[in-house]
C-alpha cells in the first residue's frame, strides 16, 4: 500500500519514482494507493510523469471526508484521519491485531516443544492443554504517521494508543 498524506510537492513528488520502482521490480501483487480525493489530478499526473512499462496493477482508493478504516487484513488494519492543513490532508495509522505471547516456562511445564507449539497456536488446544494456559495476551502494536498539520482531532485520534508516532510539524518561536 502507498499512503499519500497530501499533494504539496515536498510530500508527493517522490510518488512517481515509487510507482515506477514497483513496476520495474514487477511486484507480484496489486498495490493499492490511498491519497486525498481532491488530489486525483495530481495523482494521475505523478503516476504518468515519465515513460515506463506498467507491469503492476495499481488500485486507486482515494480518501475523502473524515477518513476512517481503509483496509482490514489478517496482518493489520489501516485507518486514516483528516488533518488540518491548507490542502486536503490525511494521517494514517497501522494497527496489528492482538495476539498471544507464548510463555516458555509454562510450555516446558506442560511438555510442549518444537512443532507442537505451532500446532497449539493453530488449534487452540493440544493434549488437554489450552492456549490460554501457556500464553498471555499481547496487544497489537500501532504505528501512526502525521505530516504537516495544525493540532486537531485527527492528530489525537492517530496518536491514541500508538507505540510509534512519526509526526512532523513546525512551531513558531512563541509556541
Amino acid at each position: 500500500r502507498i499512503c499519500v498524506t497530501h499533494f504539496h510537492g515536498d510530500h508527493s513528488l517522490g510518488l512517481a519514482g515509487v510507482i515506477q520502482r514497483i513496476n520495474l521490480d514487477q511486484v507480484p501483487h496489486p498495490v493499492t494507493a490511498h491519497y486525498p480525493a481532491s488530489g486525483q489530478h495530481f495523482f494521475d499526473r505523478l503516476r504518468y510523469a515519465t515513460a515506463y512499462r506498467e507491469t503492476v496493477e495499481l488500485d486507486r482508493e482515494p480518501v475523502a471526508g473524515d477518513g476512517g478504516i481503509l483496509a482490514t487484513t489478517p496482518a493489520y488494519t489501516l485507518d486514516s484521519h483528516r488533518l488540518s492543513h491548507p490542502v486536503e490532508s490525511y494521517g494514517y495509522g497501522l494497527t496489528e491485531p492482538d495476539t498471544r505471547r507464548m510463555l516458555p516456562a509454562l510450555l516446558k511445564e506442560h511438555g510442549i516443544a518444537g512443532p507442537d507449539v505451532g500446532r497449539l497456536q493453530r488449534e487452540g488446544s493440544l493434549g488437554g492443554v489450552t492456549l490460554e494456559q501457556v500464553s498471555e495476551h499481547r496487544r497489537g502494536q500501532r504505528f501512526a504517521f502525521v505530516m504537516d498539520t495544525r493540532l486537531c482531532d485527527g492528530v489525537y485520534a492517530l496518536a491514541e494508543g500508538s507505540d510509534m508516532l512519526v509526526i512532523e510539524s513546525t512551531f513558531l518561536d512563541e509556541d
